[in-house]
């Protein structure tokens, strides 16, 4: 539906956690191979095994999802809404919203604000960390 532009959707931890698995800097993976990591991946890699052309594939589609949509109307996260978080990484997001290439290089994972969020933006958040936040607003100021 994506491919098709009939819907939108956003990056969220599982894809950003997939693509970190999957991306090298020098000889070591951004997310390491540790038995926890692996773990937390096993569905993921059952179904596109690591290295598999398919598994390239799902990497490369996840690497154009945005971190969220800021619509007129309409804002969408995975989580919450941490502006902190995105003027973080906006010097590493093309203009679509996604994450750079290079923005492994910019900034350390463990270093994210992005995972978790430090600081939620009160007139924006309020939904558990395990939904999706998505803001209807009439104008920038609407709390949900």
């Amino acid at each position: 539906m994506v491919d098709q532009g009939s819907a939108l959707a956003v990056l969220g931890n599982h894809e950003f956690n997939a693509i970190c698995y999957a991306t090298r800097v020098s000889a070591k993976y951004v997310r390491p191979h540790s038995e926890k990591n692996t773990h937390q991946h096993t569905a993921f890699l059952r179904e596109f095994a690591f290295g598999s052309t398919p598994h390239r594939e799902a990497i490369e589609w996840f690497r154009t999802l945005p971190v969220f949509l800021d619509l007129d109307q309409l804002g969408v996260v995975h989580a919450c809404w941490c502006q902190d978080s995105f003027d973080t990484l906006r010097p590493v997001m093309k203009s679509d919203g996604s994450l750079s290439g290079d923005s492994h290089r910019a900034i350390q994972p463990t270093e994210l604000p992005y995972l978790p969020c430090n600081r939620a933006d009160p007139e924006r958040s309020g939904v558990s960390s395990a939904q999706a936040a998505v803001v209807h607003r009439q104008g920038r100021d609407t709390k949900i």
